[in-house]
């Protein structure tokens, strides 16, 4: 792909990435008070503890991975989720051992670590090194968000694909109300529907979105006005590939930082199921 590159691919279920065993992180606790009666709590304590249900401060998380990538690329940590500097210094002392000029982070919507197998997904399973936990609840929205500010969904309020916004039922990545109708058309103002803040800003290289949901207002809020946005509804990473390399071509000698979403195997999986014919024929088995 040209000058050296470090690229990380994260699974909206799970994310691949280096880590050492030898390395033992202390599990940070957000504080939270949570509307629950107390045999609530208790069952989902239960849950955790027989491993029926997953906590995702228990581990790894993709909080962790987004701030050790914005670590390496020299984003201020006062942008990042403070609850969770420590995990995310350890894995960037991991990942980043040295400078590249490109990092391109690569998000494959929906490609949990249990569909990757050696017959399913060869080339991904030999590079896979590890896995780590998805962001909760663990929906498009939610981690699609946290890539962008580098926050729990808790913080930066994106559970869902959905969300309700004055009496209506929106749908805040393309943009749209659950009938599809434009928000600009219903005049909804971004500023008053997103509160998060995204660390794009502080990103001190040239930096670009490529995603289907590029250049929208969702997008604008979320990874940076002033990050180039690339309108791209591609089914694979090989998809993305010219574009990525006119952007590199164009940035010349200088550092860069690319954000990559591809919108499979979500898309198929919700058309014809998580491990149907067209799942495995049409987005495993060609993977990226």
């Amino acid at each position: 792909l040209g000058p050296p590159i470090a690229c990380w691919i994260s699974l909206k279920c799970s994310s691949l990435l280096k880590t050492r065993k030898s390395n033992t992180i202390p599990i940070a606790s957000l504080d939270c008070q949570l509307p629950m009666s107390s045999s609530d709590m208790d069952r989902v304590k239960k849950w955790i503890a027989e491993a029926r249900i997953v906590h995702p401060l228990h581990s790894f998380n993709s909080v962790d991975l987004v701030s050790s990538v914005a670590m390496s690329i020299k984003v201020p940590h006062q942008h990042l989720c403070q609850a969770r500097l420590v995990q995310a210094e350890a894995l960037q002392k991991c990942l980043f051992q040295k400078q590249f000029q490109h990092t391109v982070y690569v998000l494959l919507d929906g490609l949990g670590t249990n569909l990757m197998t050696a017959e399913t997904t060869p080339f991904l399973s030999r590079c896979k090194v590890g896995t780590i936990r998805s962001v909760f609840p663990a929906t498009t929205a939610a981690a699609l968000t946290t890539i962008g500010t580098a926050q729990f969904p808790a913080q930066h309020g994106m559970g869902g694909w959905f969300l309700y916004h004055k009496g209506m039922i929106t749908v805040p990545l393309p943009w749209k109300t659950k009938e599809g109708v434009s928000l600009d058309d219903k005049g909804v103002d971004a500023k008053e529907m997103f509160h998060h803040s995204s660390f794009f800003p502080h990103i001190p290289c040239t930096t670009a979105e490529f995603s289907e949901y590029g250049a929208t207002k969702y997008s604008r809020a979320t990874f940076g006005q002033d990050t180039l946005s690339f309108h791209c509804a591609a089914d694979s990473l090989a998809d993305h590939i010219p574009a990525l390399r006119q952007f590199w071509k164009e940035a010349g000698s200088a550092n860069t930082f690319a954000y990559v979403y591809v919108n499979n195997p979500d898309h198929v999986q919700h058309a014809h199921g998580p491990m149907s014919g067209r799942m495995v024929d049409n987005v495993l088995s060609p993977e990226v």
